[in-house]
């Protein structure tokens, strides 16, 4: 009944920002095969708020975050794979200015949907890296496969794993041809649709509960914004 959904948090050590936006695309997976990225919404998320994605999403369909400040500011950008139950899903800010562009991601089956990895569980743990070059279009993000040269302790937040050196990822996002990990993403690039290179402000965004209870049917969202053109 859960497989595929997710609950998405964004978190930082010491909170420096009153709110961050976070943009969510959907890839659903048939046949083996990644249909095309469609927008699911800009989230206006309090730091170490939750939020719950339900309803359309299959284990290994691929989600994409954007993160922005409230500058609009662009703070980074991750991947991850839906799971067989649901997930708890934390995109961890540094809690140091000069890191920013920088994002560790901590992915667990969370079965009883209480918004933490349950004991026992794989969890896939890893960090991408920003590297911007000239136009915004041509910004790439890549997934690394440690943290060596990182400084892990700002990304050291309570209720996680310790940060460790080696990057845990699922198969998905390891090997094939789409794999982030063997090749640069590039985030804004000309062929996704506008609300997904867009500077937020286009699309207004939802806000997301501080009590964590805010909870979005995918479909639904990217119905609505279909529709709207």
């Amino acid at each position: 009944m859960h497989r595929g959904h997710f609950s998405l948090a964004v978190r930082q050590k010491r909170p420096l920002f009153p709110f961050v936006i976070a943009r969510v695309s959907w890839q659903g997976q048939r046949a083996g095969r990644l249909l095309p990225e469609q927008f699911v919404g800009d989230f206006r998320y309090p730091i170490d708020g939750r939020a719950t994605f339900i309803r359309g999403l299959n284990p290994g369909d691929r989600l994409a975050v954007r993160l922005f400040d409230p500058q609009n500011n662009f703070l980074g950008y991750t991947e991850f794979v839906g799971l067989e139950e649901q997930a708890a899903v934390s995109v961890v800010l540094p809690d140091v200015p000069e890191a920013y562009g920088t994002l560790r991601t901590v992915v667990g089956e969370d079965a009883n949907r209480d918004g933490q990895i349950d004991a026992g569980v794989p969890v896939f743990d890893f960090y991408t890296q920003v590297e911007p070059e000239g136009q915004r279009e041509n910004t790439a993000v890549r997934f690394l496969r440690s943290a060596d040269g990182l400084n892990r302790d700002f990304f050291n937040v309570s209720g996680l794993p310790a940060p460790a050196v080696q990057s845990e990822y699922p198969d998905e996002l390891l090997t094939g041809l789409l794999s982030p990990v063997t090749r640069p993403v590039r985030p804004f690039r000309a062929n996704l649709g506008t609300n997904l290179v867009a500077v937020p402000g286009r699309v207004t965004p939802v806000v997301v509960n501080p009590d964590g209870r805010s909870t979005f049917e995918v479909t639904r969202e990217v119905l609505r914004y279909r529709r709207a053109g």
